[in-house]
């Protein structure tokens, strides 16, 4: 099985290769040619996003302005040690007087050196560098970049200069594996929210079985190689539906789209009643 494996794949990147390819025929290819060679569905979802890493830009993977956590050049000890806490990064961006003069980053493992001794303590002194990189960076050159110079944190700036987000090596390892959770980030098993009209919230990577226990019901069939409600509103739509979309399942649940953006989808609302 394995030799098999290898023997198609090698056919298909050597076809890569070639000018002028079409991406999205590449990607089809792939996802059947992963059913011949018994790939699961996690992995045929990473390998298409390997195809497509080089296509995307860093505008789509970035945190934006907005939910930048930083620290300021003059901050304490204690200060940068609360927003560390409240922020559960290891990295964080430092700016001097406003967000739009980001400096550099601080590092958790710097400022943990200073414990007890905050007398000592002054940010300018550990302050790392950052990588400036603009919104159409293509993400596959970030990465190369990042590779390189060891720094995993760039910041992103709009054409006059301004602060427009942040990405970093995480971020673009997560558009090839999915996000990828440690023990900071939120419980997706678990119902979000549960509405007086029995409709509930859930996060898109909930197991599909922990909906099937929730409702008593089926949502899949042996055809259907998906795990998560994305995964499995991602199969009837082909593509990622758009903000508000309602997707009618035929027991009856109706899947509401209620946070996504161009890579995925976050939250759905799930309503409706059973058929029986």
């Amino acid at each position: 099985m394995i030799t098999n494996k290898f023997s198609v794949f090698n056919k298909l990147f050597l076809r890569k290769n070639k000018k002028n390819i079409d991406l999205e025929s590449t990607r089809g290819e792939v996802r059947s040619l992963g059913k011949q060679a018994g790939l699961s569905y996690s992995e045929r979802v990473m390998l298409d996003n390997v195809i497509g890493f080089s296509s995307i830009e860093v505008e789509e993977a970035m945190v934006p302005r907005a939910d930048i956590v930083a620290v300021s050049e003059t901050i304490t000890l204690e200060d940068c040690i609360t927003i560390f806490r409240k922020a559960s990064h290891s990295r964080l961006p430092v700016f001097k007087g406003t967000l739009d003069e980001i400096i550099g980053m601080v590092h958790v493992k710097d400022i943990l050196a200073y414990w007890n001794v905050e007398k000592d303590f002054l940010l300018k002194n550990i302050i790392r560098k950052v990588i400036i990189s603009t919104p159409s960076t293509p993400i596959s050159v970030l990465f190369q970049e990042m590779r390189s110079t060891k720094i995993h944190l760039s910041i992103v700036v709009d054409e006059h200069g301004g602060t427009d987000g942040l990405i970093t090596i995480e971020d673009l390892l997560e558009e090839i594996t999915g996000e990828i959770e440690d023990e900071h980030d939120t419980n997706y098993n678990l119902i979000l929210s549960n509405d007086v009209d029995n409709s509930i919230m859930v996060d898109a990577r909930i197991p599909i079985t922990e909906l099937e226990k929730y409702y008593n019901c089926t949502l899949t069939n042996a055809s259907m190689d998906v795990d998560t409600l994305g995964g499995l509103i991602f199969y009837f739509e082909k593509s990622i539906p758009e903000i508000g979309k309602q997707i009618k399942h035929a027991n009856g649940l109706i899947f509401k789209i209620m946070e996504a953006d161009l890579r995925r989808i976050k939250k759905i609302k799930v309503s409706g009643s059973l058929k029986v």
